[in-house]
Order: C-alpha cells, then structure tokens, then sequence
C-alpha cells in the first residue's frame, strides 16, 4: 500500500457525533495491520520464488527453502 494511503489511515478524524479517539485508535489498528499484512505477503513471494526455483531444477539447497516456505506461512498465520 502506497505511503500516502497509510497516512491518511493515521490522520486524526473529526466526525460528528462519533468517539474521535475510537475512530483514530480503528484506524491506526487498520494501518497496523495493512503494514503487517504487506510484510507478509512480501515474505510468501519471495518463498514461492524459491520454491519455484527449487522445483524447477536449481542447485538449491532444499532444507534452505523448505525453513523459508515455513517461515513465511508461519508469519501470515501470526497476522491472520
């Protein structure tokens, strides 16, 4: 998600009639979790490339890319 975007989650808000505090503290959680969930997703990519590599006949180590697959599902299982 571009920067601008996040900014914006974490602007304060000023609605009527609504808990302004309630409203940021929702948005800054949302933002929190977009971060989390980018994280995640660029640590999956870069396993299926491995994986991709791996299956196609490198010379990789498979024990390397078996803990990163691993490892990537761990961490999108922790922000899920």
């Amino acid at each position: 998600m571009n920067d601008d975007l996040l900014k914006r989650l974490r602007e304060p808000c000023f609605e009527i009639g609504l808990d302004e505090m309630w409203i940021d503290d929702q948005r800054n959680k949302a933002a929190d979790r977009i971060d989390a969930l980018e994280a995640s997703n660029k640590a999956l990519v870069e396993a299926l490339e491995l994986a991709d590599a791996a299956l196609s006949g490198a010379n990789m180590n498979i024990a390397v890319v078996e803990r990163k697959v691993s490892a990537a599902i761990a961490a999108v299982e922790e922000t899920t």
